[in-house]
């Protein structure tokens, strides 16, 4: 597993966590017609990225000082902004220490799915808490491991 595949997997984690959705189907909310959740939309900061089951690995945010924010709209869109990623040694970016990501979203109960417009969805499970967002992603079929991610509402 090369350090820039978990680290893909790792921003668009970050981005699932927080979403209002774009439906396609009875058991999902559509936030584009008003039918979503108000409490996703909005800006969401990434303030812990760890992996589940490797405490000594640390984590990406705090001790990486990368800096992830993801915001939701209404119309089923999301964008990841990943700033302060080092050049010679990145986690997320390549060769730049600023980088963008988009797509849309939506969501299925505790579900988040992401769709980036390639042939695969990233998907999390997730709960809200006041102003504070919790996701596990589950990237063991690819990368061996999960990811616990913690956002703050801004």
């Amino acid at each position: 597993m090369t350090r820039h595949l978990v680290s893909r997997w790792v921003a668009l984690s970050v981005a699932l966590v927080a979403l209002p959705l774009v439906g396609c189907g009875d058991d999902e909310t559509t936030n584009g017609n008003g039918n979503g959740d108000p409490a996703l939309l909005g800006t969401w900061i990434a303030t812990s990225i760890t992996i589940v089951g490797q405490p000594g690995a640390g984590d990406l945010v705090v001790d990486d000082e990368l800096n992830f924010s993801i915001n939701f709209n209404s119309l089923g869109e999301y964008a990841i902004l990943v700033t302060n990623d080092d050049p010679a040694d990145p986690w997320i970016c390549e060769n730049t220490a600023t980088c963008e990501f988009d797509g849309t979203y939506r969501v299925s109960g505790s579900t988040l799915i992401l769709d980036e417009s390639t042939s695969d969805e990233t998907t999390a499970v997730f709960s809200i808490s006041d102003n504070i967002m919790t996701a596990t992603l589950d990237a063991t079929a690819t990368l061996g491991v999960s990811f616990a991610i913690v956002f703050e509402k801004i």
